[in-house]
């Protein structure tokens, strides 16, 4: 019963509880069906829970992207945040992506969710890690983003950073720049 859970954590020492956290982690690690939403949140929860920060951010990705695939934004975005706060405190290369692409998602998911104001601190933070010079196709793509989300969240500077991300985006027929092009439209 959860009530009877809840007394019983309640009474756990710090230490205890990292122990039981960790144990649960590596139970849930080695189950064969670690494919679902929710089995992946936990998992990502109980590496987080252990102080195995490790193992809590690839967790915590692969947590946000079960959610995507399950149409759980709100969740997906939760996930995909702790992930960044995990960022500088544990070896990027363990997440599978880079920051930009982590805020981008990020951003998604809080679009999705509703949450358009912080969709735009997101991806303003996404476009921060990239360099506009080296990866123009990008940093166009993440800049109609946030023109997008601009609009949505009824802020000034859609226009502007839809006719930015056109100036970005090389010309040629390809499908980021009918993108461009169709959001300025």
């Amino acid at each position: 019963h959860a009530l009877v859970r809840e007394a019983v954590y309640a009474e756990l020492l710090p230490g205890e509880r990292t122990r039981l956290h960790a144990r649960f982690a590596a139970a849930l690690a080695g189950r064969d069906d670690r494919g679902g939403p929710g089995l992946a949140a936990e998992l990502a929860w109980h590496w987080y829970a252990a102080h195995d920060l490790e193992r809590a951010l690839p967790a915590a990705v692969e947590a946000g992207r079960a959610a995507e695939r399950a149409y759980a934004f709100a969740e997906a975005q939760r996930q995909f945040e702790r992930a960044l706060e995990l960022w500088d405190r544990v070896p990027a290369a363990t997440a599978g992506l880079d920051k930009a692409e982590l805020l981008a998602r990020a951003g998604e998911a809080a679009a999705n969710a509703g949450a358009a104001d912080r969709a735009v601190a997101l991806v303003r933070g996404a476009l921060a890690e990239v360099d506009h010079a080296r990866d123009p196709l990008l940093a166009g793509q993440l800049t109609e983003r946030l023109a997008f989300h601009l609009r949505v969240a009824g802020r000034p500077g859609a226009m502007e950073a839809y006719q930015e991300a056109i100036r970005l985006v090389p010309p040629g027929p390809t499908v980021e720049r009918a993108r461009v092009l169709a959001g300025l439209g």
